[in-house]
């Protein structure tokens, strides 16, 4: 099949974005390539946050309540919850800006989080929408810091006398190194990084529990140091592997859906040389789509 104007156009667009209406197929197949690659990153450049209103109280005041309060006011959030979740499709099945959402989109099935608590979800939509083209370091912080994944992976009750590892592993497992590239050990250490990290129920916002953080030396990878949590994910960060993991989830996602694919093992160098510049670029987001979009290897029929 010939990669026709109007093929690429439907192509880009399906990937970059959730597809074109016939109108916009006719009016965009008119336009050079090139063209409609640099238009996906014009318009996915201002980040706008998606808003509700929310029912929040305090640890205390939650605390307090009595059970068919409880009750009513996560009632109140899940509704908030389904006002979100409409307002974010609305802007996921548009076209202006689609790129933006749909890598907003691959995030948050690369960090897998959820709460209770709509102001919560909120802020983690956010995080994923603001930095979804930006770089995967800030990225990385936010989202750890976030309400919805510390409650999600129990950090709230990672404490210096009893340490939870269920963040720490699903850092290294499923956000950054990939399964087998860390040892037991290596979450034990890291899980006392991230003691004391935490939140406030009202607010969503990061809390830091002094009092509740390990402050002794910890062994990670191979490195000893007072290393606190984003000591971890700076180290996690300066790795290759974690570029080859995230990337080939990547490819998979935009490209195609099978590593390694062809004989020849075209799919297999395009993946590495991803990897490559990803790492090389200090995990630009923005840079590395741009360089898949623009390849001959996306555009290939």
């Amino acid at each position: 099949m010939a990669s026709t104007p109007t093929r690429l156009a439907h192509h880009l667009f399906w990937r970059a974005g959730t597809g074109l209406t016939p109108k916009e197929l006719e009016a965009l197949s008119e336009r050079p390539y090139e063209e409609l690659v640099d238009g996906l990153f014009r318009a996915s450049r201002e980040f706008t946050p998606i808003r509700t209103t929310h029912v929040t109280t305090s640890d205390d005041g939650y605390s307090a309540m009595k059970g068919v309060e409880q009750f009513k006011y996560r009632k109140a959030s899940r509704e908030a919850q389904r006002r979100l979740n409409a307002l974010w499709r609305q802007r996921l099945i548009t076209t202006e800006g689609c790129l933006r959402e749909k890598m907003a989109l691959f995030w948050h099935g690369h960090f897998v989080a959820w709460s209770h608590w709509s102001n919560s979800t909120e802020q983690y939509l956010n995080v994923l929408r603001e930095h979804a083209l930006g770089d995967l370091g800030t990225l990385l912080k936010k989202v750890s810091r976030s309400s919805a994944m510390l409650g999600y992976l129990s950090n709230q009750r990672n404490r210096k006398d009893a340490p939870n590892e269920n963040f720490a592993r699903e850092l290294m497992e499923l956000f950054t190194l990939g399964r087998g590239q860390y040892s037991e050990q290596d979450i034990h250490e890291a899980a006392r990084a991230f003691t004391g990290w935490g939140f406030k129920l009202d607010t969503a916002e990061f809390h830091f529990r002094e009092n509740q953080h390990d402050f002794g030396e910890k062994t990670f990878r191979g490195k000893t140091g007072n290393f606190d949590g984003d000591d971890i994910l700076d180290l996690l960060l300066a790795d290759k592997q974690t570029a080859v993991f995230i990337t080939r989830k990547m490819y998979r996602w935009f490209v195609c859906p099978e590593i390694p694919g062809a004989s020849s093992g075209v799919e297999e160098a395009f993946a590495a040389r991803m990897a490559d510049r990803f790492f090389t670029s200090g995990y630009d987001i923005a840079d590395l789509m741009r360089f898949v979009f623009s390849s001959e290897h996306f555009k290939d029929a």
